[in-house]
């Protein structure tokens, strides 16, 4: 779950810098490109993985607390460094 949630930032930063530089024009913005063009090719792969990994109830009960508690981390800590 917590996997899903930081490799799912990654296609995330990808469509933000590409909005960013539609506005703005090319930026120092290296940070959002995840894994380049590695990026879909491997969050197919982690999808593969969890199909494979994760196969039970039990295991997607699990994976789903793993996940919203990754988001409830990250939402903590980005209202601390605001």
């Amino acid at each position: 779950g917590t996997l899903y949630v930081t490799e799912g930032a990654t296609l995330g930063g990808r469509v933000l810098r590409r909005r960013i530089e539609t506005r703005l024009g090319p930026v120092p913005a290296r940070f959002l490109d995840g894994h380049g063009d590695h990026t879909q090719p491997m969050w197919r792969d982690l999808g593969r993985l969890g199909d494979r990994y994760v196969d039970g109830g039990w295991d997607r009960q699990l994976a789903r607390q793993a996940a919203l508690q990754a988001f409830a981390a990250f939402t903590t800590w980005a209202g601390k460094t605001s």
